[in-house]
């Protein structure tokens, strides 16, 4: 755990120098924000994503089958739907991503479904999700798509 906030620390300075239109108060205000929003999911709701065109079926899957990404999650819509958040640079807004997703995959639980056809090990799924997920005692069965 020391070494991911490292890492999210070393990372997020990187992001938020030289951002151009967006001040590093912002960035630095939404990357306190995310640690105090919701991610959580009920048994078996959440549902990962990674490569390309991924998230379009995880949402469509969730949405059919009553579960939550971790952007249809509370803190998900509340962090898409914040304008400080919208005004970051998209590596900002990647960044922040990142950091939620350590809470999503800790507070999920049950059958745990993730597609991740061309997911890629520098990712977010596979460096920070899959690992929480396989040492999260909750979780007792991880799905994973490929097609």
């Amino acid at each position: 755990q020391v070494g991911l906030m490292q890492s999210f620390r070393q990372w997020a300075a990187r992001a938020g120098s030289g951002a151009a239109g967006t001040s590093d108060d912002a960035f630095q205000t939404m990357l306190r924000r995310v640690e105090t929003l919701d991610f959580g999911t009920g048994p078996g709701q959440a549902v990962f994503y990674s490569g390309p065109g991924q998230a379009a079926s995880a949402e469509a899957f969730a949405r059919a089958t009553g579960r939550l990404t971790i952007g249809m999650a509370r803190g998900g819509q509340e962090l898409a739907n914040d304008s400080m958040f919208q005004a970051l640079s998209p590596m900002q807004q990647d960044f922040i991503w990142k950091k939620a997703s350590a809470p999503f995959a800790r507070g999920a639980s049950g059958v745990i479904h993730a597609f991740v056809k061309g997911a890629r090990p520098e990712r977010v799924f596979r460096s920070v999700e899959e690992p929480i997920l396989l040492r999260n005692r909750s979780v007792y069965q991880l799905i994973e798509y490929w097609d």
